[in-house]
């Protein structure tokens, strides 16, 4: 037995827009940022993994500031080196993926 028509349009259409972004790339899935650090003085322990801020498409603004909080504060308890620009990567996260495109 087959799904009417109308049906199977609905259900792709919660799907497509389950799965869709902005015209930013922010996915409207959004379940948080995933924070990683990177100190090259640390090899071959270079990256480290800060932790998750949860967040939703709507909180998105707010979310990032935690995540960038997060990245400098366990940075400077874990003495990485935060002089360069590029100590941090922060990563969108959606339930399908643990970084749908990397932020910085």
């Amino acid at each position: 037995m087959s799904m009417p028509l109308a049906t199977s349009l609905l259900v792709m259409a919660a799907l497509i827009s389950c799965a869709s972004t902005d015209s930013d790339g922010i996915p409207k899935a959004l379940i948080g940022y995933r924070v990683f650090l990177y100190d090259k003085t640390k090899a071959p322990n270079a990256d480290f993994l800060a932790g998750t801020i949860p967040c939703n498409y709507s909180n998105r603004e707010a979310g990032l500031l935690q995540a960038r909080e997060l990245a400098r504060s366990t940075a400077e308890k874990r003495t990485f080196d935060t002089t360069t620009d590029r100590y941090y990567i922060i990563c969108r996260v959606t339930k399908e993926s643990e970084c749908t495109n990397k932020i910085r």
